[in-house]
């Protein structure tokens, strides 16, 4: 199953700009979460078929969503949730900003190396 939301995560690579509404760059893709595919399975679900089903490999890419979803962050357990079940990208903002989670519902398009929002930095969740 195929969700709108997975269509245009799909078009989003890792190291990829973002820029708001205001055409205002926010920083880079680092990393991208695709929406709960199973609603009668909850939990995150990958849209990638070269993940080998062993259990470290599991493991691992658990840890891996884990730790872009957690890494360090207090983000309220309800908001945790929302981003795991709907779906997010995480936006590198630099050294001196923390990161922002935008929504697929938060994408307006993508080009080949740009992603561009229709919402501005502060209505992003910040890590």
């Amino acid at each position: 199953m195929n969700l709108p939301n997975n269509d245009m995560l799909l078009q989003i690579q890792t190291g990829m700009k973002v820029y708001d509404r205001n055409k205002d760059e926010i920083g880079t893709i680092e990393y991208v979460q695709f929406t709960d595919e199973d609603p009668d399975s909850p939990g995150p679900e990958t849209a990638t078929s070269t993940l080998d089903k062993t259990s470290a490999d599991r493991n691992s890419f658990m840890d891996s969503i884990v730790r872009a979803v957690d890494g360090g962050d207090d983000l309220p357990d309800e908001v945790r949730q929302k981003l795991l079940r709907d779906g997010y990208i995480r936006i590198d903002t630099g050294i001196l900003k923390s990161d922002v989670f935008a929504l697929p519902q938060q994408v307006s398009s993508v080009s080949s190396e740009k992603v561009y929002l229709e919402a501005t930095r502060d209505e992003l969740i910040s890590a």
